[in-house]
């Protein structure tokens, strides 16, 4: 399940998202990560540091390391959705600030919809996709 929240800056998107996710936290999401999605480099950072705090229990096998860290930026963002794809954890994935919707093919891991959910906070609206998941505007 995938929801865009899009609207001009300052209407509320990220506080309605907050609160929806205090809302559904434990009760509906074991897992709730929130990435700054205003560019490549900003996911790529928060896929890193999310890789090194993923708890055990998304974890697919052995214990994070120096190593891991260390890996190529496709390795880190390949890691990071695998472990959630095999995750038992029910996950909730926030895109905030989003500016590039073709960055979601790369970032958002399989499964989606069905292990876990996405939203994503945005000023554009993709107007050629509003039918495959759930907009809702803004202001």
């Amino acid at each position: 399940v995938r929801v865009d929240v899009a609207g001009m800056g300052g209407v509320g998107k990220s506080q309605l998202v907050t609160e929806y996710c205090y809302r559904n936290f434990p009760a509906q999401y074991g897992l709730v990560i929130w990435l700054n999605s205003e560019s490549a480099d900003s996911l790529v950072a928060d896929y890193r540091s999310l890789l090194s705090d993923m708890p055990m229990d998304v974890d697919v096998g052995g214990v994070l390391d120096n190593a891991d860290m260390n890996k190529s930026t496709d390795e880190i963002v390949g890691e990071v959705k695998t472990r959630l794809f095999r995750s038992r954890v029910p996950w909730l994935l926030v895109f905030d600030n989003l500016e590039d919707h073709d960055l979601l093919n790369d970032f958002v891991p399989r499964g989606a919809g069905v292990r876990g959910h996405v939203v994503v906070t945005t000023r554009h609206i993709e107007t050629e996709a509003v039918d495959s998941h759930g907009t809702l505007i803004l202001g």
